[in-house]
Order: structure tokens, then sequence, then C-alpha cells
């Protein structure tokens, strides 16, 4: 498998803070690889970094061959990267389907003309664009409620819907925080059959989570962070397994106020 993403060690400050300190790590086409620590880690910040919210001081984002540290997020998300928050950012006011649609903005080939004249160009999108949005959908197992708003249906739901709504990018990498906190343990075993079965489309995945057994049942590379720095990696087994992420997770008084988790 070739490189997909690799992050040269990564150094991100804030203030006198170092929260990322020379991290590296490498998501190969294809694979599913998770990045686990203890709170206050720099998971997120990571993620961060990765999608562009954030510009790293020192080191390199590389994607698909090509440096894009500094590069704006949605210039990120155009080459092909896509992502899932901790924080569900659905609209409560509109439905599963207007939710999904908002995700494919990416991918438009409208310009204003087209909008305002209302062209055959328009026309023919809009047809492609609810197509694709049932399909994603589907794909998801939420095409049956695709007419409910956001506010009346369950969390589990919500949280596979941010992941469909991330899919209408067409991503070749999907970067997911937290993708199964809050959820029971049926909607997490769903869950994981759902990002298997994306993974099976040949999209790379990089996941933040702190349910182990998810990350067990996912991951074929691990990677453990604490106080913004990598202290392990491997397999699942072999990171659980190492005193130093043993210490990290048991230690007390971890991470920092400015190092996302």
């Amino acid at each position: 498998m070739s490189s997909l993403l690799k992050v040269d060690k990564a150094v991100k400050r804030f203030g006198g803070i170092t929260a990322v300190d020379g991290v590296e790590l490498e998501v190969k086409e294809g694979q599913v690889v998770g990045l686990i620590g203890p709170n206050g880690s720099g998971k997120t910040t990571v993620l961060n970094v990765i999608t562009g919210v954030y510009k790293p001081e020192e080191g390199k984002i590389i994607f698909n061959g090509e440096e894009i540290q500094g590069m704006a997020p949605h210039t990120i998300v155009e080459k092909g990267i896509g992502r899932t928050f901790q924080n569900i950012r659905l609209i409560n006011s509109q439905t599963v389907f207007d939710n999904v649609w908002l995700g494919h903005h990416v991918n438009s080939k409208l310009n204003i003309f087209d909008i305002i004249l209302k062209t055959r160009r328009e026309k023919e999108e809009l047809k492609q664009v609810r197509e694709e949005i049932e399909e994603v959908l589907d794909f998801i197992g939420l095409l049956s409620i695709k007419d409910e708003y956001i506010g009346n249906i369950p969390y589990g739901q919500k949280k596979i819907l941010e992941i469909g709504r991330a899919l209408m990018a067409k991503p070749k990498l999907l970067l997911l925080d937290e993708p199964a906190a809050g959820l029971n343990n049926t909607e997490s075993r769903e869950l994981v059959q759902i990002v298997k079965k994306i993974n099976q489309k040949g999209i790379s995945i990089l996941l933040i989570e702190h349910e182990m057994e998810f990350v067990q049942g996912l991951a074929e590379r691990v990677y453990v962070l604490d106080h913004g720095k990598k202290i392990a990696e491997g397999t699942f087994a072999e990171c659980t397994n190492n005193p130093l992420v043993i210490e990290a997770y048991l230690g007390t008084g971890r991470g920092d106020k400015n190092a996302e988790n």
C-alpha cells in the first residue's frame, strides 16, 4: 500500500504551550488507523492541523504526495479529506435529506449564473445530487427517514448522518473524531459495520476514539499520543500493552488545557 497521508514532525504551539510536539504518523491507501491517548493529549489538535484549521509552526502535512500545511480548510476538503467532529454539527430545523445536501457544495460545478438563470446544467446537477444523497442515505441505512427533521431522530442516527454528510464530498481520506462517543453498545456495533463498509469502498480512515473496543474492531494500526508527543505505534495489542501507554492512561494530571483531545 502506498502512503496517502503523512504527518511529518508536526509542531503546533498555543502561546508557550506545545500542544503537538513533533508528531509523525502515516495513513496508507485503504488503511484504517486509530489515534488514541488520554484527554488533552493533542489528538484533535492533530486533526485540526491536518485539515487546515491550524497551521503548524513546524513540520509538513503531505496528502496524496502534496504538501497541504497552510492551505485553507475548504481547499483541503477539495483535495479529498473529509471530516466529522466531536460535537454534532447538524441543523435541527432541517431534514435528514437537507443536512446531507450540505455536504455536496464542495463538488458543485455550478456558477452564479447557473443558479440565477436556472440553466439546464443546474437542473441536471440538482437531479444528480438528489440521486447521490439517496445513495448515501441508503448506504448508511437512513434512507427511510430522509424526510424526518434532525430534532426528531435519535442521537445514534445523528452520529451516523454526520458521516454520511462527509461522504458527499467524495473523500479519499475520512477523519472521524470520536464517532462512538455517547453511543450505546448496539449503536456502536452498528457504527463499526458502517465504517467497515466505507473502508471497503476504498476510503482510508483516521479515527480518534476513547472507546477501545471500537478501535480494536477497526484499526489495523494505532498511534498513541501523550502531552502532544507520540509515545507508541503498532497494532492495537502492541500499543495497549506498552508500559508507556499504560502509564499515560493510569497516571494523574494528564494533558493540559491548551491541547485538545
